[in-house]
């Protein structure tokens, strides 16, 4: 690896400052609007000339003039109104109580079932977000419980670390499962809901698949380390919940790779194999290896300086 990079470094970094690419990689994904609760980013909330930008410090106004919003855009079939409706009441709702929780997965779920495939696959991703941040906001006590998966309760703040784990990943996957019509999705169609938009984040993530796919191997991938301090939860002879969240992030970096490979867009493709890092877990030696032959193999693309950095990273 060392005389790969000894080798590259030199006319890699000078090509590198000549271009506007930069090393994009999952964690570091900060195009998305409706990561509000993973990354903490700042809601685009400008709806149009009749709605004022929200002020949060006012949530209960800002529910009411959402709630407005909801039905006018409900009446008009206007998804991404009522994307941005629902982003607002459940930002609202949060900062006046985190009991209200049920009430918003509640609403995100069956406003998801009026919509069609695009903005159903949006809204199962940000519910499968606000479970996410229900486990992670306290994730001590949910890693210490052992909760029956039989028969659970539907209260998600009773929840063990399994539990969570499987909805999120039924979501995720649920977010995904029209393959086609999500890759086939420019990102462009979505820039009213999304802030950092840049042409770098169109390039390295062009469709809507990319967009959901990547938040959801950030949450899925806090669910399948190798070191747990509960064993996950197996029984009647099926996988463990951290090889079903296992078997789902291989799936998800597959169909990435494949379908960017077979249409000859090498940027999203090298972006996947850069992701490759959630599979190999603790084995860094594969992932490095794994990285210099995917290199090695697209040196000639000027997006192989992203897979060079990140062995520079890795080395460092």
């Amino acid at each position: 690896i060392q005389e790969v990079i000894k080798k590259q470094i030199a006319v890699g970094f000078t090509s590198f400052i000549n271009k506007k690419y930069k090393l994009t990689t999952m964690v570091n994904l900060t195009l998305v609007v409706f990561a509000f609760f993973i990354f903490q980013l700042p809601l685009y909330a400008e709806t149009n000339n009749e709605i004022k930008q929200p002020d949060f410090a006012y949530p209960q106004t800002v529910i009411e003039n959402a709630e407005v919003l909801l039905d006018k855009a409900s009446n008009e079939r206007n998804s991404i109104d009522m994307v941005k409706a629902i982003l607002q009441i459940v930002i609202a709702k949060n900062q006046i109580s985190k009991s209200n929780v049920t009430e918003m997965l509640h609403l995100i779920d069956s406003v998801a079932k009026t919509q069609q495939t695009d903005f159903r696959a949006i809204l199962h991703s940000i519910e499968a977000e606000l479970y996410y941040s229900i486990y992670i906001n306290n994730r001590y006590l949910y890693d210490q419980r052992n909760v029956s998966q039989i028969d659970f309760p539907t209260d998600p703040t009773l929840w063990d670390k399994d539990i969570f784990a499987l909805k999120i990943n039924e979501l995720v996957m649920k977010s995904l499962s029209e393959t086609d019509s999500l890759l086939n999705s420019p990102i462009t169609n979505y820039s009213e809901i999304l802030v950092d938009l840049t042409e770098d984040c169109i390039i390295f993530y062009p469709t809507l698949y990319d967009l959901l796919a990547y938040r959801g191997l950030s949450m899925l991938s806090e669910f399948s380390s190798d070191t747990e301090v509960i064993p996950f939860f197996s029984y009647q002879g099926k996988k463990t919940t951290q090889e079903q969240t296992k078997d789902s992030i291989t799936n998800i970096i597959t169909t990435l790779k494949t379908m960017h490979w077979k249409r000859n867009e090498i940027a999203p493709y090298i972006e996947a194999v850069i992701n490759t890092k959630v599979e190999y877990n603790s084995n860094l030696k594969g992932y490095r290896e794994y990285l210099v032959e995917e290199f090695e193999s697209n040196n000639k693309s000027e997006y192989s300086i992203e897979l060079l950095l990140q062995l520079v990273q890795l080395t460092d």
